[in-house]
Order: structure tokens, then sequence, then C-alpha cells
């Protein structure tokens, strides 16, 4: 076949392609987008839970990071496993919180598993580690890192205290026989389609949590909910690039919050 001839085929089948990418990308934002209107309405829900107020409103004001899980299956079918797809935010110089990074949450497991148990969770980071950890490749929730972890929820009782000493703490609803460590033995790691196709361009959890590049409109009234009276003193912005802000959260006059969490904070060894 003539060169030419090779070359008008390539990009006829291109130009055929190109729709069908396209049609694809928009199909993974939907399922982008989906998520994140669970993760709005999950953190309503826990918010609202009477158990959990007492304890999750101070924690919340002070946390460097969250990851929310919507939608976290366990044992669902007859291989035991367990998936879910996870939202990180941290906390950035103005008080809020940064556009989302998506992960996922997988765990394998062998042998028969009967029935399918759901858990809705939110995970409050208070520690410049336990951001670190998670952003970690392939973090695990229940591996030796140093991480100290606290429990509230699915049939972990709950009490009035407010003293924060563990690195995460876990808040879940649970169905089935879920108790609110459904994470344990769990891995979390980028989910770099959802990413990709939500930004609209290749783009990595380090860049859409700490370089403020990046914004979505979409993700402001989640923005919004959690950073709504949280006030953080100003801070200089790693590399002293400003984050991309889209609008002054609202915020009501209370005691100063967190310290932003910085990339360099990140990389630097810490006691915490």
């Amino acid at each position: 076949m003539p060169r030419v001839l090779l070359i008008a085929l390539g990009l006829l089948l291109g130009a055929l392609a190109a729709p069908d990418a396209r049609a694809a990308d928009m199909e993974t934002k939907g399922e982008a987008l989906g998520q994140l209107g669970k993760a709005m309405a999950v953190t309503k829900r826990v918010r609202a839970e009477a158990n959990f107020k007492p304890e999750i409103e101070p924690m919340l004001a002070r946390a460097r990071g969250v990851m929310i899980i919507p939608e976290f299956y366990k044992g669902s079918f007859i291989v035991g496993g367990a998936y879910g797809t996870g939202l990180m935010m941290v906390r950035q110089a103005d008080g809020s919180f940064s556009p989302p990074a998506f992960y996922k949450v997988m765990e394998g497991s062998v042998g028969l598993q009967i029935g399918g148990q759901r858990a809705e969770i939110i995970m409050l980071l208070m520690t410049d580690k336990a951001i670190r950890a998670v952003m970690k490749d392939q973090f695990k929730a229940s591996a030796g890192v140093g991480i100290t972890v606290g429990v509230l929820g699915g049939n972990v009782g709950t009490g009035s205290t407010t003293e924060i000493d563990q690195d995460i703490y876990f808040f879940s609803l649970a169905t089935g026989l879920f108790a609110g460590g459904a994470l344990e033995g769990a891995v979390i790691q980028p989910r770099t389609d959802y990413n990709t196709a939500f930004y609209g361009q290749p783009v990595s959890p380090e860049t859409i949590l700490f370089e403020g590049r990046v914004s979505q409109p979409d993700a402001a009234e989640l923005q919004t909910a959690l950073g709504t009276n949280q006030l953080a003193p100003a801070a200089s912005p790693p590399n002293g690039t400003p984050p991309a802000v889209e609008a002054e959260p609202e915020t009501s006059q209370g005691a100063p919050g967190p310290a932003p969490v910085s990339e360099q904070e990140l990389s630097a060894p810490s006691g915490n």
C-alpha cells in the first residue's frame, strides 16, 4: 500500500476514534461527579449524626486534611473483597479546603463471604504525618507506619471527649456487620482516571492539593461545607505560589484553626 494511503488511513482511524475517547472521558467525569455528590451527602449525614456531632465538629475544625469515602463495600460477592472511591482534601492558607483529589480504596481477600456490607466513612487527618502516610504510594490503613488511628461509629461507641491524640480518626455509618474499622487492611491509591477526567488534564494529587494550579467549580459546595467556620492563620504557600481560591469561604468568628499544610512539611521528617 502506498505510503500516502497509509498516512490517510491512520488519520481516518484517529478521527474515528476521537469521539469514542471523548465519550469515555465524559463518562469517567460523570462517575467522578457522582462520587462528589455522594461525598457531599455523606458529609452532611455524618455531621448531623447525634452521636458524632460533639466530636466531629471540633476535630474537623483542627484537621489538617479529610478523606471522604461515600461508599465502601466489603464482602459483596461470593469471593470476598472490598472497594470504594475516596476524595481527599487538605487545608489551605485561608482556612478553607483544597479541591479534591480522587483515590481508590481496595482490599482483596481470600475465602467465601456471604452478604454485602456497606459503610460511609469520613477520615479526619489530624497531623502532617497522617497526610504524608496517605499520600505515599499504596498506603495501607493497617500498616505499621507509626500512624495512630481512632475509630468512631459502626458498632463502636462514642463518648463526649474532644481530646485529640490520634493521627487519623475514622467516623463511619455502616450497614451489615461492619464496625468502624471497615478499612482494616485496605490499600489507598490515587485514582488517576478520575483526577484526569475531573480536571480535564493529567494532574497528580500533589498538584491538586498543594500547588493551587487547578480548580473545579463543581467542588465548591463541598469545599465551602468543610471550610465553614474554619479560620486559619495566614501562611506562606509552598514554593511562593498562592493557592487558587475561587471565592472567599464563609466563616464565623471563633478560635483560630490549624495552620495550613505545606508540601515542604510533607517532605520533611516529623515527630507528629
